[in-house]
């Protein structure tokens, strides 16, 4: 999995995408740095790759994190990602 620009300037989109260990449906959740989320999307990946845009529209500048999970709430990947 892979996401990409990093880092990201206000106003774009920040792009993710990837295999995934299972279909089925798939939660983008971005957190500040205080672990408060900010914004959650709920996608379906019907097989097994995730190829998604997530605006960051009205994201201040700093630090996010950005996490991949189940809907079950297994979290299959994080990273770290920077808006200017």
């Amino acid at each position: 999995m892979t996401r990409y620009p990093n880092p990201v300037r206000a106003q774009q989109l920040l792009t993710v995408e990837g295999m995934l260990p299972e279909a089925g449906q798939v939660r983008l959740q971005i957190y500040d740095m205080t672990g408060r989320l900010i914004k959650q999307e709920v996608t379906e990946s019907i097989t097994g790759y995730l190829s998604r845009t997530v605006s960051i529209a009205g994201l201040a500048k700093g630090t996010y994190q950005l996490s991949i999970a189940s809907n079950e709430g297994k979290v299959w990947k994080t990273w770290m990602f920077v808006v200017q």
